[in-house]
């Protein structure tokens, strides 16, 4: 039974987060339930709001588990208010979210794990941690973690006043309180005199934000939110006494594989030859393909395949649809930063053709699934360009 239950813990912990063990009870309680007496989950789901449903995993309906569903709804809804207010008056977007397992910041206990694991080993330690705090950071389960990154507000504010973006304001707030908890890591590693046989990598999985000049209705299409705000990432290495970096002015372009070739390449371990990524401290490529199915599932064989093809002068959306290419959306980055205007009209032959024989050449077995037996071209039926907008 033990190894049963670890099992179905290790389910739940890999889609909503670590529990506590008053939590792993209710979750059990929740099962039988289930198991044993489907009919009363079945009325608890018809009479509680799911927002709350979490509140009562592991409980029998009854009548004053109804009565504390109404009063917790109501005071909820006071909560609303504030973030209504709160958002109006400082264009954010926070939402509070009652159900959910109350955890503390997950970078808090994160960096708190990982000094037990630098206290209990003494060789050599690889440590890779991914907060999601940045991803959430509009969304709290209750006041305590709202009022814990508030406390960054006039920080925030002057940082803000003198450097202007599109970022929400939640989202810088919660980076300040990621910056604090890693200066106390960073002291506690002092303390334990192994800071300096240390090497971190700050990275970021991807971007955030929209930029406020941009159409909105843009964003319909999940496949094509690859703008620069979105893939534009940092990669902090310190600290880097032993490498200079001698990167070519005509190809310096590195993807999100360059990342771990970098690191594999720094810690001088063997790149798998199976790995595409280039690192860093070697020559770059001079074009980046990023690519996706959009939403749900990847069936590259049914689904629409997005592609976002970047340069140093030019930037190009296109996907295939059924057994064509669609050519989208092309902006000269070189000159328009921003990317705001759609050039695909107005654009050479040659720099659309460039970019899809580049395509073919790392994507053709791709392709060829997809009914491209040679290169794609402007003048090839297959081919076609769609322009879904021309500026902002």
């Amino acid at each position: 039974m033990k190894n049963q239950e670890r099992v179905k813990h290790g389910l739940f912990e890999n889609k909503i987060g670590t529990f506590s063990e008053k939590e792993k009870n209710l979750i059990d309680k929740e099962i039988f339930l289930l198991s044993e007496h489907p009919e009363l989950i079945l009325e608890k789901i018809i009479k509680i709001n799911p927002y709350f449903y979490y509140d009562y995993i592991g409980e029998k309906p009854s009548n004053s588990l109804i009565f504390k569903f109404k009063v917790k709804n109501k005071l909820f809804s006071y909560k609303k208010k504030i973030q209504t207010v709160f958002n109006r008056i400082f264009s954010t977007d926070i939402h509070f979210v009652p159900s959910r397992p109350k955890i503390s910041s997950s970078c808090k206990k994160m960096l708190s794990d990982a000094l037990e694991n630098y206290e209990n080993y003494n060789s050599r330690v690889f440590t890779y941690l991914h907060f999601m705090d940045l991803h959430d950071h509009h969304v709290f389960t209750n006041f305590n973690d709202f009022f814990s990154i508030i406390k960054f507000l006039p920080r925030v504010l002057v940082a803000r006043s003198k450097n202007k973006n599109f970022r929400s304001l939640t989202y810088d707030l919660t980076l300040c309180n990621i910056d604090h908890q890693f200066s106390i890591f960073l002291e506690k590693l002092k303390k334990m005199k192994k800071i300096k046989d240390s090497i971190f990598f700050i990275i970021g999985d991807h971007g955030e934000g929209w930029d406020k000049m941009r159409l909105k209705e843009l964003k319909k299409d999940f496949g094509f939110r690859t703008y620069y705000e979105h893939l534009n990432i940092p990669f902090i290495i310190s600290p880097l006494k032993s490498r200079k970096l001698k990167i070519p002015k005509d190809s310096d372009l590195f993807d999100s594989m360059s990342i771990s070739a970098s690191i594999l390449n720094l810690l001088k371990i063997p790149q798998h030859r199976s790995f595409k990524g280039k690192s860093i401290f070697s020559k770059g490529s001079k074009i980046i393909i990023t690519e996706n199915c959009g939403r749900g599932n990847s069936d590259i064989l049914k689904k629409d395949i997005f592609f976002t093809l970047t340069s140093l002068k030019y930037k190009l959306f296109c996907k295939i649809h059924g057994r064509e290419l669609h050519l989208k959306r092309l902006y000269a980055i070189e000159s328009d930063t921003r990317e705001l205007k759609n050039i695909i009209k107005a654009s050479s032959a040659k720099v659309l053709n460039e970019f899809l024989s580049y395509l073919y050449s790392k994507r053709k077995e791709l392709l060829k699934k997809r009914g491209f037996k040679k290169i794609p071209k402007l003048n090839h039926s297959n081919v076609k360009i769609f322009a879904d907008h021309l500026t902002n």
